[in-house]
């Protein structure tokens, strides 16, 4: 068996800290092995270990990069090949695919590529997918578990809704999920003095790039914003009670409880929505186009006048895309294009109806993500596209950055907004810690991005009157889904006003003890990842650089210890409040409220104090 491991060496996290003004500080950090390429390492060589064969791994980067190349070694991978040349600075996600696949190529075929899920600095998880575009492989997208059965894969996968059991023939690219298996670790100190001579430097020449040919990128940072974050850090002393009173009223004044007052004190607003719902068409079984078609009834060869915005909904999530679908048309809008929604999987009629779209595109009978770029990279070629949005999801992703591939199309991943200014359209992305938004152009007629759930509509879109067409499958995915198993829990976190989130300072049987004020607040709960890792709440919950970035106009940490890889999830909280009996928690210099006791102490008045307050206001 022949291995591949793709790893990636990027800033250190435990030697990360966060400035007074909430931005990362870089200044003099060390670096290391991306910890999900840890992952995928690890794999790679107790698969090598356990079935026989070779495991070659691969780094794309700066002459520093061959630090990680050297601690792979030294824990045993047979050879490294590091990517490096000065033409290859600055690439985007999908040169820098092309050159890794270039490599690939050159000294594969291989069985399995092993990459991390995502890096941990940039976070787009579209390198793998547009890798496995490139060799013309199948992807199996957040791997928690993995077994080689002859010449077959099976595995189960993390995805947006649950977890998927899936086989598939070999070869096939992997990338790894956190919980896949222990990370490798080497310390500096004992790498291998002979590693050094089993590492191969693969410029533009040793690739077959001539000056020319090097993949260029189709995505340009034209700008950035800096958020920053100053919090109060006031400690509230006194008695429980005197505590509880000064936090309500001070939560209270500071808006925090907005979402409360206005669900609460706005009854016409609930009104008004539940007729708004009401007044939509459910029946849409019967106004479908009566042709409906496969891929192959598309003319090629006539080419469309009309100007078009994609966008892209997954079964399952059409609740969820409502807000990006409202974005998607003001993008039409403003290039007065047709709004065209590709809908993939099982929908009721009535979320049917509830998509706001010139056209609706229905495919159906299993649409994978290959098939699904397939078909969509056909449609665009007919029908000018400005540009191709979704919701940002596993199968979204993997699915936009096969697209980009096949058309050669810039992708912004997981961005947070977009905008359209002298009609060019930027995604704003948060870059590392969430403390910069990097502004970006796709430098492509066409422009894909994936966008967070908690995108916000700008305003009430027109109706528009949508016609509906079917496109069945035709089976081309070479994976075989098994058994699912679902979650309900996916952008819960990221739309919610209030999130009271759990540490390991919180045992499992005390959860019940939070459920009052959870309730009160209708809060949702959110986790640090020991807690995730224990299996106490599910990995759609955790917070923080391996989990969700929230932005809630309240956050209560309970029994969280305060680790910047937590915190950096919860920068664009507009208000922190910190409970931890540990006076000396290092959550305290990121809050703007302390509290120094036992939560199961300060719970119960919290929620005497917080139901007065919302009564009656704050004293």
């Amino acid at each position: 068996m022949k291995i591949a491991v793709l790893i990636k060496q990027v800033p250190a996290i435990s030697e990360l800290a966060m400035g007074e003004d909430g931005r990362i500080l870089r200044d003099g950090i060390a670096s290391e092995m991306n910890p999900y390429c840890r992952r995928a390492l690890s794999k790679g060589l107790s698969m090598v270990e356990e079935y026989g064969g070779t495991c070659l791994v691969f780094t794309f980067g700066p002459t520093s990069a061959l630090e990680v190349l050297l601690e792979a070694l030294s824990a045993g991978a047979n050879w490294g090949y590091h990517i490096t040349d000065p033409s290859f600075r600055g690439s985007d996600t999908l040169a820098t695919s092309k050159i890794i696949g270039r490599a690939l190529e050159k000294f594969g075929p291989f069985d399995i590529v092993l990459t991390g899920r995502n890096s941990i600095d940039s976070d787009t998880s579209q390198v793998p997918p547009q890798i496995a575009q490139d060799l013309k492989l199948p992807f199996l997208m957040s791997a928690k578990e993995l077994t080689l059965r002859g010449n077959q894969v099976f595995a189960y996968l993390e995805d947006d809704e649950g977890y998927s059991e899936v086989s598939v023939d070999l070869p096939v690219v992997i990338s790894a999920a956190e919980r896949l298996c222990e990370p490798t670790k080497v310390p500096k100190e004992l790498f291998d003095p002979t590693s050094h001579f089993k590492v191969t430097v693969l410029g533009a020449e040793e690739l077959g790039f001539f000056e020319k040919e090097v993949p260029s990128s189709m995505t340009a940072v034209v700008g950035t914003k800096v958020h920053s974050s100053i919090r109060m850090r006031k400690r509230l002393i006194g008695s429980v009670d005197e505590i509880s009173m000064e936090l309500a009223s001070e939560l209270y004044e500071r808006g925090a409880f907005r979402s409360i007052v206005a669900r609460s004190g706005s009854p016409d607003l609930v009104k008004n929505s539940l007729v708004s719902e009401s007044s939509q068409d459910d029946s849409c079984e019967d106004d479908w186009d009566e042709v409906s078609f496969a891929f192959d009834d598309m003319n090629l060869d006539t080419q469309q006048s009309q100007d078009y915005v994609a966008v892209l909904i997954p079964g399952g999530f059409v609740e969820q895309s409502r807000a990006l679908t409202a974005r998607a048309g003001e993008v039409a809008t403003s290039f007065g294009a047709s709004l065209v929604a590709f809908v993939v999987g099982n929908v009721t009629p009535r979320e049917i109806s509830q998509i706001n779209a010139d056209e609706v595109f229905l495919l159906k009978g299993g649409f994978a993500p290959l098939e699904c770029a397939q078909y969509l990279s056909q449609w665009m070629s007919q029908h000018p596209t400005r540009a191709l949005l979704a919701l940002s999801t596993t199968a979204t992703t993997e699915t936009l950055a096969r697209v980009g591939v096949i058309g050669s199309y810039g992708m912004i991943g997981d961005c947070i907004d977009l905008e359209v200014t002298n009609g060019r359209i930027i995604g704003h992305k948060p870059a590392f810690g969430g403390s910069t938004i990097a502004l970006i152009e796709a430098l492509s007629p066409t422009t894909l991005a994936t966008l967070r759930p908690a995108l916000r509509a700008l305003g009430t879109a027109p109706r528009r009157i949508a016609k509906r067409h079917v496109v069945e499958s035709k089976g081309l995915s070479s994976i075989v889904f098994g058994v699912r198993s679902h979650l309900d829990d996916y952008g819960v976190l990221e739309n919610a006003p209030i999130i009271i989130g759990v540490g390991a300072g919180v045992e499992g049987g005390d959860y019940l003890s939070l459920d009052p004020v959870i309730d009160l607040l209708g809060a949702s709960i959110g986790a640090s990842r020991r807690v995730t890792d224990k299996g106490l709440m599910p990995r759609t919950r955790q917070i923080g650089i391996t989990g969700s970035f929230v932005s809630p106009d309240l956050y209560m940490a309970i029994g969280i210890s305060g680790k910047l890889n937590h915190m950096i999830g919860v920068v664009g909280a507009d208000t922190i409040v910190g409970i931890n009996p540990n006076p000396s928690a290092p959550i305290f210099d990121h809050c703007d409220f302390s509290v120094v006791a036992d939560f199961r102490v300060m719970m119960p008045a919290l929620y005497r104090e917080f139901s007065r307050v919302l009564m009656e206001g704050p004293l």
